[in-house]
């Protein structure tokens, strides 16, 4: 694949706009759902997913990036060997970095107290963080994996395995309303682990 050709690069950027623009809905719907329960819930999903986003997501989407170099080498020289076992090893150190995350999210509720008024609001991030952290090893996956994917030129099956994720976590998302109201602000965060799980998975399928 020549990143050098004009149109290979305009389908990438077209492309990657579209894989940003169905991968946000996966984490912002959080605050859709959770909303209509009160606005402390909503403001603590609010903090807690921008935090994920910012501390975390963000970060692993970035360390992710110079696979789109690196996988393409692999492919480019004949080897793509060399390419899958980049995207090993960007697991490996993605993973070592979600450690210390994963930690700082644990004591979210802690850290949250010192900058929020309100106690329960600060619980309550807390939490949704806890439970975002089993999130983790399904989007960093992911993120490495569809690499393999770009890499060869193959950009909108990504985009589609993502569009397809949209679409089940907001279905999962609304039948989890009508299945277990009470509950849904510890239960959402589940959705959003299955989403990731699933899409790492399809991802290394292809």
């Amino acid at each position: 694949m020549d990143y050098g050709d004009e149109s290979t690069g305009q389908i990438f950027c077209l492309a990657h706009r579209s894989q940003r623009a169905t991968f946000l809905p996966i984490y912002m719907s959080s605050m859709l759902v959770i909303s209509a329960q009160g606005k402390i819930e909503l403001r603590a999903v609010s903090v807690a997913a921008t935090t994920a986003n910012i501390t975390g997501f963000i970060l692993f989407q970035g360390l992710s990036t110079s696979l789109d170099i690196l996988c393409a080498q692999g492919w480019g020289s004949g080897n793509p060997q060399l390419g899958r076992l980049r995207v090993q090893r960007m697991v490996v150190l993605l993973s070592a970095v979600s450690i210390p995350i994963a930690t700082v999210w644990f004591s979210a509720e802690h850290l949250f107290s010192y900058v929020l008024p309100d106690p329960r609001t600060s619980m309550l991030a807390g939490l949704y963080l806890k439970l975002l952290i089993l999130a983790i090893p399904g989007f960093l996956t992911f993120e490495a994996g569809k690499r393999i994917l770009t890499a060869q030129g193959r950009f909108f099956p990504v985009t589609g395995i993502l569009c397809a994720g949209t679409c089940t976590n907001a279905f999962l998302g609304w039948l989890l309303v009508w299945i277990s109201w009470t509950t849904i602000f510890t239960r959402h965060p589940g959705v959003v682990e299955l989403i990731e799980h699933a899409l790492a998975l399809i991802a290394f399928m292809r």
